[in-house]
């Protein structure tokens, strides 16, 4: 394993026992976080928002489809038999960040459907004034966040063009934080998720990502 995976094991097990200790689920930063989304009775205003439910949830999410799609369709249209090696490279490129993200995209999916972690509106009991919090029952499927995932998945980009173009590697490192705490952000304030879950999503993706580019890396070099 290079140096560069290394430090990035080490540093999953360090922000692993930095979520663990400092953003357990429905831990104090969850309850203090999701109190934003809800009304004086208790209920989630934003949930039905028509910026919130349309906009920021499903047009981000089929900008971000499309997205990924062009990348593959692009990919297929320059790796002719006849292109030249930059071109092929490119083409490979975008393939491998499509398959990644799929990848990570549906590893979370699954992941996500085998979880009995209810999501916020499902565990908050408005009573009066108040919110009495039911979080023992197994409705469940919340946990981690998948609208997250859709931005976070960006991060394959970040490993294909690190060693090879600088520049674009960040930009794909700092699309895929804001979009995937941005898009995690929306659906906390819906009542969907926990701020947790959507941690939980990041780093998820981050551990695919370097389990994937590492073993990549080892059989090119083998």
């Amino acid at each position: 394993m290079s140096f560069f995976y290394r430090k990035q094991c080490i540093a999953l097990i360090l922000s692993y026992f930095i979520l663990v200790n400092l953003f357990p689920v429905h831990g104090a930063v969850d309850m203090k976080l999701i109190q934003l989304g809800l009304n004086s009775k208790g209920v989630f205003y934003l949930k039905d928002a028509f910026w919130m439910r349309v906009i920021a949830h499903e047009w981000v999410k089929y900008v971000l489809i499309a997205m990924y799609c062009s990348m593959l369709i692009y990919a297929v249209m320059v790796a002719h038999p006849k292109s030249r090696n930059q071109r092929l490279e490119t083409s490979k490129n975008y393939i491998t960040i499509f398959a990644v993200a799929l990848i990570s995209i549906i590893s979370i999916a699954l992941f996500k459907s085998q979880s009995n972690l209810m999501c916020p509106w499902d565990a908050a009991q408005p009573q009066g004034m108040t919110v009495v919090w039911s979080l023992s029952s197994k409705v469940g499927h919340c946990f981690p966040g998948g609208h997250a995932s859709a931005g976070f998945a960006l991060l394959s980009g970040y490993f294909v063009f690190r060693n090879k173009k600088t520049k674009l590697a960040q930009f794909y490192l700092l699309s895929a934080i804001l979009l995937g705490m941005l898009m995690g952000w929306t659906q906390m304030l819906r009542g969907a998720h926990f701020l947790s879950h959507n941690l939980w999503t990041g780093w998820l993706i981050w551990m695919f990502n370097v389990v994937i580019f590492s073993l990549k890396d080892k059989v090119k070099l083998a």
